[in-house]
């Protein structure tokens, strides 16, 4: 687990936040996803549709969640999770392999509403998709 995108973000996010993180995402609630080898953005369904983004800065990765928890703490959370293994299951953030030692750095979301659009034209609905 330590070479794959989740393993080298192990011990940075709390236990609790990856459980709820994994079940969010194996019941289906990451409901859509972008990125690239760099960066992710999300949609994961809580009690709204959170909008998690996550982008790579040198050895720093820069994440965010509209979810009230992250705004309050800014502390990776079960939407962020959720998302991370999304981006594992999709390719995207394959930037991290280069870095070092990366490390999760929460930073204020942009100002969105908290009920995105739950499709987007070009974004992979993981809905849809077989597991």
């Amino acid at each position: 687990m330590r070479d794959s995108l989740t393993g080298r973000f192990f011990n940075q996010v709390d236990r609790l936040s990856q459980e709820r993180g994994r079940r969010y995402f194996m019941r289906g609630a990451v409901s859509f996803i972008e990125g690239d080898a760099r960066s992710v953005h999300a949609g994961v369904q809580g009690t709204y549709l959170y909008d998690v983004r996550a982008s790579i800065d040198k050895h720093v990765i820069h994440t965010s969640c509209t979810c009230p928890y992250f705004e309050r703490e800014l502390e990776p959370c079960k939407h962020i999770w959720a998302a991370l293994l999304a981006a594992e299951q999709s390719g995207f953030l394959a930037g991290v392999e280069s870095v070092a030692a990366p490390h999760l750095r929460g930073v204020v979301p942009p100002k969105v509403s908290k009920q995105i659009p739950a499709s987007r034209g070009n974004a992979k609905n993981l809905l849809e998709s077989s597991w």
